[in-house]
């Protein structure tokens, strides 16, 4: 069936705000604090996850809201492709949101201070599995989106140290 890994934010880690580890059911979106905000503004971001007012993820509105707000700079290099774009985000909203995550994320390094006893413990690396044939229709989508202020293709800044020559699609989500 599938369950979350995470939910909520627990705090600061060194590249950003860590996720609460959680080992349970997707919780329904508007029973949750900022509930309405939250669901208009997943409605809006990831609508593949939007099922009206029913709609159970593994997120919470400040997960949501950071989800939204990392995602700007890409958004400007790739909003130029609606469909890459649209692909690009999904990827990022099924990892941060979908009710089953445990089906392709695994917690592989939980942050210091996990154990017994402990109510909030934040998450600070995971295994993100992705098909490769999802890979390639999300990397295909996006390969040839160009910066608008010349021949340059995005991809190239997505793929670390390759070039958008040398870029392929393990290299787009490693």
């Amino acid at each position: 069936d599938g369950h979350c890994i995470w939910y909520g934010q627990c705090g600061p880690g060194p590249q950003g705000i860590l996720n609460c580890y959680y080992d349970g059911p997707a919780k329904r979106i508007v029973d949750q604090p900022h509930g309405d905000e939250a669901l208009a503004k997943l409605k809006e971001f990831c609508p593949n996850l939007y099922e009206g007012n029913d709609t159970r993820t593994c997120c919470d509105y400040n997960q949501i809201v950071a989800l939204t707000t990392q995602t700007n700079v890409p958004q400007q290099f790739f909003s130029r492709c609606p469909s890459c774009w649209f692909n690009f985000r999904d990827v990022f909203c099924t990892s941060t949101c979908h009710p089953r995550q445990s089906l392709f994320m695994d917690v592989v390094k939980p942050a210091h201070g996990c154990g017994p006893n402990v109510t909030k413990c934040q998450i600070s690396e995971v295994d993100f599995r992705v098909g490769e044939d999802y890979a390639n229709r999300v990397y295909n989508s996006c390969a040839y989106v160009q910066f608008p202020s010349g021949e340059e293709r995005v991809v190239g800044t997505m793929c670390g140290s390759n070039t958008a020559q040398t870029c392929k699609p393990a290299d787009f989500f490693g």
